[in-house]
């Protein structure tokens, strides 16, 4: 009768006949499947673990000094706003009183140490890239080294090396 017809399913896969099938189809069914996030992350940064540590530490204490810096200047601020040389700063049950000046210095030394934290953490981001890449391409050359001689006659002339430059870095 009457029944509603299911929607289109177009953006699934079409498997061709086995007739219409070209040699390509053969090394595209050697494809991995699609793997979650976090298996793809772990696989991509095995063996850098300590610079996905280091990545994350310099983050953390770029941000702290940050925060750092905002408070410094929003307490020098007050300071000044209330026309008094020495910013009151209370932390629990202690209390200091630091001249402006000196506030100014510890924002300073906080920025810097930030810079500092910001160049450590863009070093590791780059080599651990770079070293990624390095290891894709490695992974990806020995692969086709060991397939058969029919298999890789059959790649298109430049193919290994698109596969090798540019698509590395997607």
């Amino acid at each position: 009768g009457g029944g509603r017809r299911l929607p289109s399913v177009d953006f699934l896969p079409q498997v061709p006949a086995a007739s219409d099938r070209s040699p390509h189809d053969a090394y595209r069914d050697r494809l991995p499947v699609l793997m979650p996030t976090n298996t793809a992350m772990r696989s991509l940064v095995a063996g850098h673990e300590r610079r996905v540590v280091g990545l994350s530490i310099t983050a953390f204490l770029s941000g702290i000094a940050e925060a750092g810096v905002l408070a410094v200047v929003a307490e020098v601020g007050t300071a000044l706003v209330e026309g008094s040389d020495q910013v009151k700063v209370g932390v629990g049950s202690l209390e200091l009183r630091p001249t402006v000046t000196t506030m100014l210095i510890l924002a300073a030394v906080l920025s810097l140490g930030r810079i500092v934290l910001l160049a450590v953490n863009a070093h590791l981001q780059a080599r651990l890239a770079a070293d990624v890449q390095t290891t894709l391409r490695d992974r990806l050359f020995g692969a086709f080294s060991r397939a058969s001689w029919s298999l890789q006659s059959s790649e298109l002339e430049g193919h290994l090396e698109e596969m090798l430059t540019s698509q590395i870095l997607q």
